[in-house]
């Protein structure tokens, strides 16, 4: 069996009240906790007189990133206001690896951030986990969890040579 390479994952997801993800990053960042809320500008004409105006909106509306390394109170974090919670799976907080926070800086920096579901970069499974695909060409297919990047899983059945890439929205946990 191979080995996976040892990626460290250390952004949490973090659930906050839609529209108020810069503010919140804002109180983290006052209370010594280091997060990211990706953004981008929008100029907008609004009012009677039609006057251009830049807003800052946010990349992910309800969600920031947490670096889960500077949290020391999580009871702190969660009594922050307009802060909901952690985004879970299986119980654990959901770890982003940095390799996509950095890739979405990127992307910001270079202008061509385009906003997305965060759904799309956590996964509801972890490697190991048994899933099956409820319908469509694979409807009744079985197998575990190899790997998942971004919102992508492979799936292995162990008789084809290589694994199977599904999106994590058309598998469901298999069920015993």
């Amino acid at each position: 069996m191979k080995h996976l390479p040892n990626i460290r994952a250390r952004w949490a997801v973090g659930w906050v009240q839609t529209g108020h993800e810069i503010a919140v990053a804002g109180r983290l960042r006052r209370q010594g906790v280091d997060c990211y809320c990706p953004s981008y500008e929008v100029l907008s004409r609004r009012g009677r007189h039609r006057r251009a105006s830049r807003t800052v909106k946010a990349g992910y509306p309800g969600y920031i990133f947490v670096d889960y390394e500077s949290v020391v109170d999580e009871e702190k974090i969660r009594n922050t206001l307009d802060f909901h919670h952690f985004r879970r799976n299986h119980g654990k907080v959901s770890l982003l690896p940095d390799s996509v926070i950095d890739d979405i800086r990127v992307l910001e920096r270079q202008g061509v951030f385009l906003p997305t579901s965060v759904e799309s970069l956590v996964s509801r499974f972890i490697v190991g986990d048994r899933v099956q695909v409820p319908r469509g060409v694979f409807g009744g297919w079985r197998g575990f969890v190899k790997e998942v990047i971004k919102g992508r899983v492979k799936v292995d059945r162990g008789d084809f040579k290589h694994p199977v890439e599904f999106a994590d929205l058309h598998l469901e946990p298999e069920s015993v």
